[in-house]
Protein backbone atom coordinates (compact mmCIF):
# COMPACT_ATOMS: atom_id res chain seq x y z
CA UNK A 1 0.00 0.00 0.00
CA UNK A 2 1.29 3.54 -0.93
CA UNK A 3 2.11 6.14 1.86
CA UNK A 4 -0.74 8.88 2.18
CA UNK A 5 -0.28 12.64 2.12
CA UNK A 6 -2.36 15.17 3.37
CA UNK A 7 -2.12 19.19 2.46
CA UNK A 8 -4.23 21.49 2.57
CA UNK A 9 -6.47 23.05 5.15
CA UNK A 10 -9.52 21.58 3.48
CA UNK A 11 -8.29 18.02 5.75
CA UNK A 12 -9.39 17.19 9.05
CA UNK A 13 -7.17 16.31 11.55
CA UNK A 14 -6.25 12.75 11.89
CA UNK A 15 -7.06 11.44 15.36
CA UNK A 16 -3.84 9.77 17.11
CA UNK A 17 -4.19 8.26 20.84
CA UNK A 18 -1.64 7.85 23.09
CA UNK A 19 -1.68 6.40 26.50
CA UNK A 20 1.70 7.30 27.92
CA UNK A 21 2.29 4.62 30.65
CA UNK A 22 5.52 4.67 33.10
CA UNK A 23 5.75 0.77 31.46
CA UNK A 24 4.77 0.87 28.19
CA UNK A 25 3.89 3.33 25.77
CA UNK A 26 0.33 2.15 23.55
CA UNK A 27 -1.30 3.79 20.43
CA UNK A 28 -4.94 2.32 19.57
CA UNK A 29 -2.88 -0.47 17.50
CA UNK A 30 0.67 -0.75 18.76
CA UNK A 31 2.45 -1.15 22.34
CA UNK A 32 6.51 -0.46 22.98
CA UNK A 33 8.10 -0.19 26.27
CA UNK A 34 8.53 2.72 27.85
CA UNK A 35 12.44 3.49 27.71
CA UNK A 36 14.18 6.07 25.63
CA UNK A 37 18.32 6.49 25.22
CA UNK A 38 19.38 9.38 23.58
CA UNK A 39 22.69 9.71 21.28
CA UNK A 40 24.10 12.86 19.97
CA UNK A 41 25.53 10.81 16.43
CA UNK A 42 23.59 8.46 14.69
CA UNK A 43 23.70 4.87 16.18
CA UNK A 44 26.07 2.35 14.61
CA UNK A 45 24.21 -1.07 15.57
CA UNK A 46 20.37 -0.15 16.17
CA UNK A 47 19.12 1.17 13.43
CA UNK A 48 15.66 1.12 14.83
CA UNK A 49 15.85 5.10 16.01
CA UNK A 50 14.05 8.27 15.67
CA UNK A 51 15.85 11.47 14.52
CA UNK A 52 14.09 14.70 16.15
CA UNK A 53 16.28 17.69 15.63
CA UNK A 54 19.92 16.57 16.03
CA UNK A 55 19.53 14.30 18.36
CA UNK A 56 18.88 10.60 18.01
CA UNK A 57 16.16 8.24 19.94
CA UNK A 58 16.41 4.46 20.58
CA UNK A 59 12.88 3.90 22.16
CA UNK A 60 11.74 0.55 23.53
CA UNK A 61 14.79 -1.13 25.22
CA UNK A 62 13.31 -0.82 28.43
CA UNK A 63 10.82 1.05 31.13
CA UNK A 64 11.56 4.40 31.88
CA UNK A 65 12.06 5.19 35.51
CA UNK A 66 8.86 6.32 37.46
CA UNK A 67 7.60 9.40 36.40
CA UNK A 68 4.99 11.74 38.45
CA UNK A 69 4.52 14.62 36.86
CA UNK A 70 5.52 13.53 33.22
CA UNK A 71 6.24 17.19 32.03
CA UNK A 72 9.51 17.92 34.64
CA UNK A 73 11.53 15.97 31.48
CA UNK A 74 11.23 15.72 27.61
CA UNK A 75 11.33 12.13 27.49
CA UNK A 76 7.65 11.78 27.80
CA UNK A 77 6.74 14.03 24.60
CA UNK A 78 10.09 12.50 22.76
CA UNK A 79 8.09 8.95 23.50
CA UNK A 80 4.84 10.43 21.96
CA UNK A 81 6.65 11.88 19.72
CA UNK A 82 7.59 8.20 18.59
CA UNK A 83 4.31 6.84 19.30
CA UNK A 84 2.60 9.33 16.49
CA UNK A 85 5.35 8.03 14.23
CA UNK A 86 4.99 4.26 14.71
CA UNK A 87 1.25 4.70 14.28
CA UNK A 88 1.43 7.11 11.23
CA UNK A 89 3.61 4.17 9.86
CA UNK A 90 1.10 1.76 10.94
CA UNK A 91 -1.44 3.51 8.90
CA UNK A 92 0.59 4.16 6.16
CA UNK A 93 1.07 7.73 6.41
CA UNK A 94 4.27 10.08 6.50
CA UNK A 95 2.56 13.59 6.82
CA UNK A 96 -0.51 15.19 8.33
CA UNK A 97 -2.73 17.20 11.44
CA UNK A 98 -2.38 15.21 13.93
CA UNK A 99 -5.35 15.63 17.07
CA UNK A 100 -3.68 13.77 19.70
CA UNK A 101 -5.59 12.61 22.39
CA UNK A 102 -3.94 11.55 25.80
CA UNK A 103 -4.86 11.06 29.03
CA UNK A 104 -3.73 11.63 33.06
CA UNK A 105 -3.98 9.30 35.91
CA UNK A 106 -7.30 9.62 37.45
CA UNK A 107 -6.44 11.03 40.64
CA UNK A 108 -4.21 14.02 38.30
CA UNK A 109 -6.95 14.52 35.94
CA UNK A 110 -8.27 17.94 37.18
CA UNK A 111 -8.71 20.80 34.50
CA UNK A 112 -5.43 22.22 35.59
CA UNK A 113 -3.34 19.07 35.32
CA UNK A 114 -4.74 18.52 31.93
CA UNK A 115 -4.52 21.78 30.45
CA UNK A 116 -0.75 21.39 31.17
CA UNK A 117 -0.26 17.99 29.80
CA UNK A 118 -1.84 19.70 26.85
CA UNK A 119 0.85 22.00 26.06
CA UNK A 120 3.37 20.28 26.95
CA UNK A 121 2.54 17.56 24.57
CA UNK A 122 1.62 19.77 21.46
CA UNK A 123 5.08 21.78 22.34
CA UNK A 124 5.27 23.82 19.41
CA UNK A 125 3.28 21.80 17.50
CA UNK A 126 4.94 21.12 13.86
CA UNK A 127 7.36 18.38 14.10
CA UNK A 128 10.04 16.46 11.80
CA UNK A 129 10.80 13.16 12.60
CA UNK A 130 13.19 10.86 10.50
CA UNK A 131 12.39 7.09 11.33
CA UNK A 132 13.59 3.88 9.40
CA UNK A 133 15.20 5.92 6.75
CA UNK A 134 11.24 7.89 6.35
CA UNK A 135 11.08 11.13 6.55
CA UNK A 136 7.50 12.20 8.59
CA UNK A 137 6.22 15.78 8.91
CA UNK A 138 3.15 16.60 11.17
CA UNK A 139 0.99 19.23 12.32
CA UNK A 140 0.15 18.97 16.44
CA UNK A 141 -3.35 20.96 15.95
CA UNK A 142 -4.74 20.11 19.36
CA UNK A 143 -4.19 18.02 22.38
CA UNK A 144 -7.32 16.38 24.32
CA UNK A 145 -6.62 15.11 27.88
CA UNK A 146 -8.73 12.13 29.54
CA UNK A 147 -8.86 10.08 32.65
CA UNK A 148 -6.56 7.22 32.76
CA UNK A 149 -8.89 3.79 33.20
CA UNK A 150 -13.02 5.39 32.61
CA UNK A 151 -11.33 5.96 29.15
CA UNK A 152 -10.96 2.21 28.69
CA UNK A 153 -14.44 1.55 29.40
CA UNK A 154 -16.49 4.03 27.58
CA UNK A 155 -18.75 2.90 24.95
CA UNK A 156 -17.94 -0.27 25.90
CA UNK A 157 -19.69 -1.32 29.04
CA UNK A 158 -23.35 -0.61 30.42
CA UNK A 159 -22.82 1.51 33.80
CA UNK A 160 -26.09 0.27 35.38
CA UNK A 161 -25.52 0.71 39.20
CA UNK A 162 -22.26 0.95 40.96
CA UNK A 163 -19.27 -0.63 39.51
CA UNK A 164 -15.51 0.62 40.04
CA UNK A 165 -12.59 0.74 37.76
CA UNK A 166 -9.08 -0.23 38.90
CA UNK A 167 -6.01 0.60 36.52
CA UNK A 168 -3.39 -1.24 37.43
CA UNK A 169 0.18 0.37 36.28
CA UNK A 170 3.73 0.11 36.10
CA UNK A 171 3.68 3.34 38.17
CA UNK A 172 0.52 3.49 39.89
CA UNK A 173 -2.49 1.97 40.82
CA UNK A 174 -5.82 4.14 39.84
CA UNK A 175 -9.56 3.32 41.34
CA UNK A 176 -12.36 5.20 40.77
CA UNK A 177 -16.51 4.33 41.38
CA UNK A 178 -19.06 4.82 38.57
CA UNK A 179 -22.52 4.85 39.64
CA UNK A 180 -25.19 4.73 36.59
CA UNK A 181 -22.45 5.98 34.30
CA UNK A 182 -21.65 9.13 36.07
CA UNK A 183 -18.01 9.12 37.77
CA UNK A 184 -17.87 9.51 41.37
CA UNK A 185 -15.16 12.18 42.12
CA UNK A 186 -14.77 11.30 45.74
CA UNK A 187 -13.95 8.18 45.08
CA UNK A 188 -10.40 9.03 43.23
CA UNK A 189 -7.79 7.45 44.12
CA UNK A 190 -4.37 7.45 42.52
CA UNK A 191 -1.00 5.57 44.57
CA UNK A 192 1.94 5.17 43.56
CA UNK A 193 2.15 0.83 44.24
CA UNK A 194 2.37 -0.14 40.59
CA UNK A 195 3.65 -3.20 38.78
CA UNK A 196 7.68 -1.85 39.53
CA UNK A 197 7.28 -2.27 42.96
CA UNK A 198 6.33 -6.26 42.80
CA UNK A 199 8.82 -6.45 40.22
CA UNK A 200 11.35 -5.09 41.85
CA UNK A 201 11.66 -7.07 44.70
CA UNK A 202 10.89 -10.27 42.32
CA UNK A 203 13.99 -9.06 40.70
CA UNK A 204 15.84 -8.36 44.08
CA UNK A 205 15.54 -12.03 45.15
CA UNK A 206 16.37 -14.00 41.97
CA UNK A 207 19.46 -12.02 40.91
CA UNK A 208 20.81 -12.85 44.54
CA UNK A 209 19.95 -17.08 43.26
CA UNK A 210 22.68 -16.35 40.56
CA UNK A 211 24.82 -14.18 41.89
CA UNK A 212 24.14 -11.81 38.86
CA UNK A 213 21.28 -9.30 37.63
CA UNK A 214 17.99 -10.66 35.88
CA UNK A 215 16.72 -8.58 33.38
CA UNK A 216 12.35 -7.58 33.46
CA UNK A 217 12.29 -9.39 30.12
CA UNK A 218 13.07 -12.76 32.17
CA UNK A 219 10.81 -11.72 34.51
CA UNK A 220 7.53 -10.42 32.71
CA UNK A 221 6.50 -14.02 30.78
CA UNK A 222 5.78 -15.57 34.14
CA UNK A 223 3.42 -12.77 35.27
CA UNK A 224 1.87 -12.15 32.21
CA UNK A 225 0.89 -16.29 31.87
CA UNK A 226 1.47 -17.27 35.61
CA UNK A 227 3.82 -19.93 36.82
CA UNK A 228 1.33 -22.95 36.11
CA UNK A 229 2.85 -26.68 37.07
CA UNK A 230 6.57 -24.92 37.13
CA UNK A 231 7.71 -26.16 40.51
CA UNK A 232 11.06 -24.57 40.02
CA UNK A 233 12.80 -22.24 42.81
CA UNK A 234 12.36 -19.43 41.02
CA UNK A 235 9.09 -19.83 40.22
CA UNK A 236 8.55 -20.14 43.64
CA UNK A 237 9.72 -16.84 44.38
CA UNK A 238 7.31 -15.87 41.71
CA UNK A 239 4.60 -17.20 43.45
CA UNK A 240 5.02 -15.50 46.82
CA UNK A 241 6.44 -11.92 46.26
CA UNK A 242 3.47 -11.51 43.49
CA UNK A 243 1.02 -13.47 46.05
CA UNK A 244 1.78 -10.70 48.70
CA UNK A 245 1.91 -7.77 46.23
CA UNK A 246 -1.36 -9.33 45.10
CA UNK A 247 -3.39 -9.38 48.60
CA UNK A 248 -1.96 -6.02 49.22
CA UNK A 249 -3.79 -4.72 46.15
CA UNK A 250 -6.97 -6.61 47.02
CA UNK A 251 -6.97 -4.77 50.62
CA UNK A 252 -6.55 -0.85 48.79
CA UNK A 253 -9.15 -1.85 46.37
CA UNK A 254 -11.07 -3.23 49.19
CA UNK A 255 -10.38 -0.67 51.49
CA UNK A 256 -11.35 2.28 48.96
CA UNK A 257 -15.04 1.18 48.71
CA UNK A 258 -15.34 -2.24 46.92
CA UNK A 259 -18.03 -4.19 48.10
CA UNK A 260 -18.29 -7.67 46.53
CA UNK A 261 -21.59 -9.25 44.84
CA UNK A 262 -22.91 -5.29 45.43
CA UNK A 263 -20.63 -3.65 42.45
CA UNK A 264 -19.16 -4.74 39.33
CA UNK A 265 -15.99 -4.50 39.27
CA UNK A 266 -13.05 -3.51 35.81
CA UNK A 267 -9.78 -4.54 35.90
CA UNK A 268 -7.88 -2.98 33.43
CA UNK A 269 -3.63 -2.08 33.12
CA UNK A 270 -0.81 -4.43 32.56
CA UNK A 271 -1.10 -5.46 36.14
CA UNK A 272 -4.05 -6.71 36.19
CA UNK A 273 -2.61 -10.03 34.71
CA UNK A 274 -1.21 -10.39 38.28
CA UNK A 275 -4.76 -10.69 39.82
CA UNK A 276 -5.91 -12.49 37.30
CA UNK A 277 -3.18 -15.40 37.41
CA UNK A 278 -2.19 -14.72 40.78
CA UNK A 279 -5.73 -14.83 42.53
CA UNK A 280 -8.96 -16.54 42.86
CA UNK A 281 -10.65 -12.89 41.20
CA UNK A 282 -11.07 -14.21 38.02
CA UNK A 283 -13.57 -16.80 38.66
CA UNK A 284 -15.32 -14.26 40.86
CA UNK A 285 -19.05 -13.54 39.45
CA UNK A 286 -19.16 -9.47 38.70
CA UNK A 287 -15.16 -9.15 37.89
CA UNK A 288 -14.27 -8.23 34.03
CA UNK A 289 -10.72 -8.22 32.99
CA UNK A 290 -9.95 -6.27 30.14
CA UNK A 291 -6.94 -7.38 28.91
CA UNK A 292 -6.44 -5.23 25.65
CA UNK A 293 -2.99 -3.30 26.52
CA UNK A 294 -4.44 -1.12 24.41
CA UNK A 295 -7.89 -0.01 26.21
CA UNK A 296 -7.10 3.03 27.09
CA UNK A 297 -5.80 4.33 24.16
CA UNK A 298 -8.65 3.22 22.41
CA UNK A 299 -11.11 5.14 24.74
CA UNK A 300 -9.09 8.48 23.98
CA UNK A 301 -9.80 7.80 20.38
CA UNK A 302 -13.87 7.01 21.09
CA UNK A 303 -14.08 10.27 22.72
CA UNK A 304 -12.12 12.43 20.76
CA UNK A 305 -13.72 11.40 18.20
CA UNK A 306 -17.54 11.84 19.66
CA UNK A 307 -16.32 15.69 20.55
CA UNK A 308 -15.37 16.45 16.57
CA UNK A 309 -18.56 14.98 15.48
CA UNK A 310 -20.69 16.94 18.59
CA UNK A 311 -18.94 20.39 17.14
CA UNK A 312 -19.71 19.53 13.37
Amino acid sequence: MSKQFYQGSENPPVIIAVDNGNGNTKTEHLCFKSGIECYVSEPVVNKDYFKIGDKYYIVGDNHMTYQGDKTTSDECRILTLAAIVKELEYRHMTEGKIRLAAGLPLGWCNPEKKKEFARYLKGEGTEDVIYRGTAYHFDIVDVDVYPQGFAAICGRYEMQGINMIVDIGNGTINMMQIADGAPKEQSVITERTGVATCMKNIMKEVSQIYSDDVSEDMIEPYLKNGCGSDNSQIASIIRRVVGNYADEVIKRINSNGYKRDLMKLYIIGGGGCILKNFTGMADRHGVTFIEDICANAKGYAYLTKQKMQRNL
